[in-house]
């Protein structure tokens, strides 16, 4: 059996920004909503208190709130400690130059980070998902000529995929909450009979499961902020709740236990699908 952790959308902020009030927040604003350092730390410490020692975390994308440098050596000094194997990979709020120098130590580094790798006898499958200027995801050919390598490496052992934006499960959904539609539908194809027993994913700032191709599809909330399931049609309520997901997998069983931390959970802020719309509009002008 192996034990492992899913973070998401750490959304580490540059520390001399500050947090905002609640009042004080809007869209595209460089500083977290909230005090998402003081949260991975609180994150780490229940991870390392667990009686069942992970194998490895796996951090599915928007490790900064804004791309900074100082983000991410704000991150790295915080993973510092952490003596478990970390896997990353980026989200749309990631500066990917910026990311490999500050996390990785790889100066200029500018690439996707589409990498696989086996630990504890389970190989894992990371994809780069990120688009500059786009709020949503989409995946490039020269990805798929990866992920078809990957797919036919370790052939004996368990695989888990991991990449930011979930594949699109509803084309009702915004394109700007998914992956790209056909690169969803071309994934799918590639991933049936793969081996692949889960699928690690964030952006959506909510915590669930859906069976996809016959493989679950593990949504986090995510240590920045929660987007309330329930806000109303074309509008996303966003809360101050904070998840963890502890999963395990062996031969025939792929559980998830979802973690809330301790924090006071209060109203941050209220959009519309429109708002974000336009403010996409801004990353492409940029």
């Amino acid at each position: 059996m192996t034990v492992f952790i899913h973070l998401t959308d750490l959304h580490i902020g540059d520390p001399a920004l500050g947090i905002p009030a609640p009042g004080e927040i809007e869209i595209g604003d460089p500083r977290p909503m909230t005090d998402t350092s003081a949260r991975l730390s609180m994150a780490l410490e229940k991870i390392a208190a667990m009686d069942a020692d992970p194998s490895f975390i796996l951090v599915t994308g928007d490790l900064s709130n804004y791309g900074e440098l100082a983000s991410y050596r704000a991150l790295k000094g915080l993973m510092d400690p952490v003596t478990l194997p970390v896997v990353y990979t980026l989200g749309n709020h990631d500066d990917p130059a910026h990311a490999a120098e500050g996390v990785l130590g790889r100066a200029g580094d500018d690439g996707p980070w589409d990498a696989d790798q086996v630990i504890d006898g389970v190989h894992i499958i990371a994809l780069d998902t990120s688009v500059p200027g786009r709020v949503g995801g989409a995946l490039t050919e020269a990805q798929f000529d990866f992920l078809a390598e990957a797919l036919g490496r370790s052939p004996d052992l368990p695989k888990l995929l991991m990449f930011h934006h979930p594949p699109t499960m509803d084309t009702d959904t915004p394109e700007f909450e998914r992956l790209r539609t056909e690169d969803s539908q071309k994934l799918g194809e590639m991933i049936r009979g793969s081996g692949v027993r889960a699928i690690l994913c964030g952006h959506i700032h909510q915590s669930r499961v859906t069976l996809w191709h016959g493989i679950p599809v593990v949504v986090t909330a995510g240590l920045h902020a929660a987007i309330d399931p329930l806000s109303p049609a074309g509008t996303q309520r966003f809360n101050s709740g904070a998840t963890v997901a502890v999963c395990t997998l062996d031969d025939q069983v792929f559980s998830v236990n979802y973690v809330s931390l301790p924090v006071d959970v209060v109203d941050l802020l209220e959009i519309t699908d429109a708002q974000i719309a336009e403010y996409e509009a801004t990353l492409e002008d940029a």
